[in-house]
């Protein structure tokens, strides 16, 4: 079956966030459950984590939800290329009778029902527009706006050069739907709080720069965030800042978590950081990945990936 017919064969669909959701992940949520709900499906939208507070902006978000009380139809994912990236939402995954997998990670390694994985487009935002064109999906423009996020955020407002003449050309169809840019571009780059402002000093702060390797890295604590009322997503950024540093060509920030510690790895050039996360059972893109890596000792953990970074 392709994507529209698992859609009209379900009555009830769910659709779930990955932990630590971003732009991406929630601008593509927001974007199909309202798609989804214009063709009158029961939708259920997902988001067990924490919702960045500059992403409150997007229609749908106020019907996220943290719980649930059934079992599904079918199931679609969107920007999680692994199991694990789900947290404690696997028991959805798991019993969803049918399951979808919509992302733009090489890294993807699901295996569900339909997997539909384009690790050449610059988001999976890119690849949801697409699916919604190609298979008639109601299209207005609070979905636009979802959409145009998703892709602007994974993108860095189209700096990366992830962005191909196919980005620009869905971005512009977008722009003529009426959306509303700046709301977008005020909500992602321009809302920091003074909460992510100080974690950015204290990140700073704590820099390291590697000058032979080009390698710079810093870390946040879990008591840093308690001392500030901070949350995780406070420190999101903070890691592109250090890439931009003249110097550096690789940036790294570990945040403290209950088991160790989350990396953000970010390149410049042509260092694939993927590679590095993947060493951890992480990854993601060649310029932007990710890992966890299972020890609470921030020397020892530190230690450990240096070894690993060539």
């Amino acid at each position: 079956m392709d994507f529209r017919a698992y859609i009209d064969q379900a009555t009830t669909i769910a659709l779930i966030s990955h932990i630590s959701p971003d732009g991406d992940n929630l601008g593509c949520l927001t974007a199909l459950a309202e798609s989804l709900r214009q063709l009158e499906k029961d939708v259920s939208a997902i988001c067990l984590d924490e919702i960045p507070y500059n992403l409150n902006f997007l229609y749908g978000i106020d019907k996220l939800s943290k719980e649930w009380e059934k079992d599904f139809d079918l199931l679609i994912t969107l920007d999680s290329s692994s199991l694990d990236r789900f947290g404690p939402g696997q028991d959805i995954v798991n019993k969803a009778k049918y399951k979808i997998n919509i992302d733009h990670h090489i890294s993807n390694n699901l295996d569900f029902d339909l997997n539909i994985v384009k690790s050449d487009y610059s988001s999976t935002g890119e690849v949801l527009y697409e699916l919604i064109k190609d298979y008639n999906l109601p299209m207005d423009v609070n979905i636009a706006e979802s959409i145009f996020t998703a892709i602007s955020s994974d993108t860095g407002s189209f700096k990366y050069d992830t962005c191909t003449p196919r980005t620009f050309k869905i971005a512009a169809d977008l722009l003529e739907l009426g959306i509303d840019q700046n709301k977008i571009n005020t909500n992602l780059y321009s809302k920091n709080s003074l909460e992510k402002v100080k974690i950015l000093s204290i990140i700073l702060n704590r820099l390291v720069i590697d000058k032979k390797r080009a390698f710079a890295y810093s870390y946040i604590l879990k008591n840093d965030l308690k001392k500030l009322g901070a949350v995780e997503s406070d420190a999101d950024g903070s890691v592109e800042f250090i890439r931009d540093i003249d110097g550096v060509e690789v940036a790294m920030v570990l945040k403290e978590i209950d088991h160790g510690f989350k990396g953000s790895l970010r390149s410049k050039n042509d260092k694939n950081v993927a590679e590095l996360a993947q060493k951890f059972s992480g990854g993601g893109h060649v310029k932007a990945a990710g890992f966890t890596i299972l020890e609470n000792n921030l020397d020892k953990a530190i230690e450990e990936i240096l070894n690993n970074y060539d």
